[in-house]
């Protein structure tokens, strides 16, 4: 006669849990590891593991009371159990709803005004930095060894011109970033649904 397969943790969690819903009762361990072996034929060296996740999975008890501790499930605690859980995804999935609706909006937004004359103008704007920031390059060289004071000035202009630029690619690249990781979008997704000609890209890229 062949050997009874081994039950696995599985299916011995599923027998103890459902041994302590039918008995509706409180256990100890010896008691317990006696009446599940003999009903629902899960070893003894195995209660103590299968107990355990259980208890962490909230669908059994204990509490230890003097030297010994006390084990159960009743029906009506696991009820409440769903319950909660039930709720407790409710709640989840209202928020990320929420969060959904609110980045759908954003890229509505971003969509309508893809070709706005605002974003024409940071265009501009940008190309304009970048040819002062030429001139003043220019102008420091030629007067590099004439006025000191002049250079020194230039120097700050310079310097503030590149902070402008500096700042203003930061912040795209944020947004952009942002966008992508919400809406898990490639690099030519990107430029394609917001409009971006991929020279405008290469001019961000270059500061």
């Amino acid at each position: 006669m062949s050997r009874a397969k081994p039950l696995s943790m599985e299916e011995k969690t599923k027998r103890v849990l459902s041994l302590l819903q039918e008995k509706d009762d409180v256990f100890n361990m010896k008691d317990l590891e006696k009446i599940c072996q003999k009903e629902k034929g899960v070893v003894p060296q195995s209660m103590k593991e299968v107990l355990d996740i259980l208890i962490s999975e909230r669908k059994a008890k204990e509490k230890k009371v003097g030297a010994t501790k006390y084990y159960w499930s009743f029906r009506s605690d696991l009820k409440l159990h769903k319950e909660a859980e039930v709720r407790k995804l409710i709640d989840e999935n209202a928020s990320l709803s929420k969060n959904k609706e609110i980045l759908a909006d954003e890229l509505s937004t971003l969509k309508e005004n893809r070709s706005s004359p605002e974003r024409e103008e940071m265009i501009k704007q940008l190309e304009e930095k970048k040819k002062e920031l030429e001139s003043v390059n220019q102008t420091v060289a030629v007067m590099s060894e004439n006025d000191p004071a002049k250079i020194d000035s230039l120097k700050e202009e310079l310097s503030n011109v590149q902070k402008d630029l500096d700042e203003w690619a930061e912040a795209f690249n944020a947004l952009q970033h942002h966008i992508r990781q919400s809406f898990n979008l490639s690099h030519s997704m990107f430029t394609e649904a917001f409009g971006i000609s991929q020279a405008d890209m290469d001019k961000i890229d270059e500061l």
